[in-house]
């Protein structure tokens, strides 16, 4: 499913993205997969406008752990969404 949601986000279609990302954390997915997965419907609620991200992105924070990459990378989106649409991504 994470598959399938990065190549709709590449394609263009957010939406898509986050029913697959729901999709698979609803399975629920393997513990160090979790992060990645939240990180990445961070991204996608983001893209698609919708009132989550921040929240999905803090709880990808939040799992990452000592996933370092996953906590530097989560660091930097939340930041830029944030400072780039605050009315848009605060819910």
């Amino acid at each position: 499913m994470a598959d399938a949601a990065r190549e709709a986000l590449e394609r263009g279609a957010p939406d898509v993205a986050v029913d697959h990302v729901r999709r698979a954390l609803s399975e629920p997915p393997a513990a160090d997969e979790r992060a990645a997965l939240l990180f990445l419907l961070g991204v996608a609620e983001w893209q698609a406008g919708g009132r989550e991200a921040i929240r999905d992105l803090e709880q990808a924070l939040a799992a990452a752990g000592d996933d370092r990459r996953t906590l530097i990378v989560t660091c930097v989106v939340l930041s830029c969404v944030r400072r780039q649409r605050p009315s848009r991504a605060r819910g």
